[in-house]
């Protein structure tokens, strides 16, 4: 996982945090290495935050009250 680092000589570093095309590194509490999510997962996570906006803006704009 690591060697892709070295190949691809691109990653975004944060507080006790980096980031590459292949995964996510926690440096804190403990080192940790999680893979990024797949395609079909950002789709289903774009999906419920579309819906939870949809629902504030009706909420902001209609009220809660059904007719």
């Amino acid at each position: 996982m690591f060697e892709a680092l070295y190949n691809d000589k691109t990653a975004g570093f944060g507080h006790n945090t980096a980031i590459t095309k292949h995964f996510i590194a926690k440096f804190q509490p403990q080192l940790k290495a999680e893979p990024l999510p797949t395609k079909t997962q950002l789709n289903i996570l774009k999906e419920k935050h579309d819906d939870l906006h949809a629902l504030g803006w009706w909420l902001t704009m209609k009220g809660n009250r059904l007719k």
